[in-house]
């Protein structure tokens, strides 16, 4: 039997929220480490309803971060990396494979690689397995164990490397030597074809504001932030970000999703640098 189903999606949860919890409660604390953006939190205040139109209180507050980001952290961006074209497909696959080889390589694995596309993420894998198995690095790949599995084992084995998309751009923790690379292939902008993310920019064209700069751009930046931020997750820990994507360093926007994140050690530098300075930065 054939059957039809229909998800529906609200194109903003500001009012249900409104109605829910913030008209209903005497006081609210809305927390996270990725909230603002550098922007007085106007976007994540825009998507869930606040302020409320009448005159109660709304107070922003940001508390910074007791880690040093910027003797702890160093920051990779190279600027010659390319970018994806469907065209140039297998040029830019060789850059990414190649790339990151080096770069594991040179960390000596303790790496989490985060992808936005499952389908690179196998091809990299494949690619990659047998080449890190010869230094004995452990590859840990999505989808082949449950997450809590895939967790537990990257955490006890510092030299693994774990490579996963989406949802482990939030929510891993492992602080300490076994977190020493995170490897950001692409920005995390949605797929623009995804229905409900169309309909979100299509409103905000009609309202006169750009969906790109109103909504996909600080929702990119706040995923970016989220990645970002599995490093370093105490004051003892250091490491290297690196961002395989020109667009950070190149484009007026990507430099505006850097200002978004923790000040850190950034030193300009091309593809043939990048094993160098994280050999550098971790072991001298």
């Amino acid at each position: 039997k054939r059957r039809i189903y229909t998800h529906v999606s609200p194109l903003s949860v500001g009012e249900a929220l409104q109605n829910s919890i913030f008209s209903g409660l005497a006081s609210v604390v809305c927390t996270s480490a990725t909230l603002d953006l550098g922007d007085d939190f106007a976007y994540w205040s825009s998507r869930v309803g606040l302020p409320l139109a009448n005159s109660r209180l709304f107070i922003k507050e940001v508390h910074n971060s007791p880690f040093d980001f910027r003797n702890n952290l160093l920051l990779l961006t190279p600027s010659d990396a390319p970018l994806f074209k469907e065209q140039l497909t297998e040029e830019y696959l060789t850059y990414i494979i190649e790339t990151v080889h080096e770069a594991l390589l040179a960390s000596n694995g303790g790496a989490l690689l985060l992808f936005t596309s499952y389908k690179m993420l196998e091809e990299v894998a494949q690619a990659l397995r047998p080449r890190l198995e010869k230094f004995s690095i452990n590859l840990l790949v999505q989808g082949e164990k449950d997450r809590y599995q895939l967790l537990r084992e990257f955490a006890t084995d510092e030299n693994s490397v774990l490579f996963a998309t989406d949802s482990f751009w939030e929510g891993v923790d492992a602080p300490g030597t076994t977190l020493r690379l995170v490897v950001i292939v692409k920005l995390p902008f949605r797929v623009p074809t995804d229905p409900v993310f169309r309909a979100r920019q299509e409103a905000l064209d009609r309202k006169g504001r750009s969906g790109f700069f109103s909504l996909a751009l600080p929702e990119a930046t706040m995923k970016l932030k989220q990645g970002f931020g599995r490093l370093l997750r105490n004051t003892l820990d250091s490491g290297i970000v690196l961002i395989l994507d020109s667009r950070v360093v190149n484009k007026q926007y990507g430099r505006w999703m850097l200002r978004a994140l923790p000040d850190s050690f950034h030193p300009e530098t091309t593809t043939s640098g990048v094993a160098q300075k994280i050999e550098d930065f971790l072991y001298k």
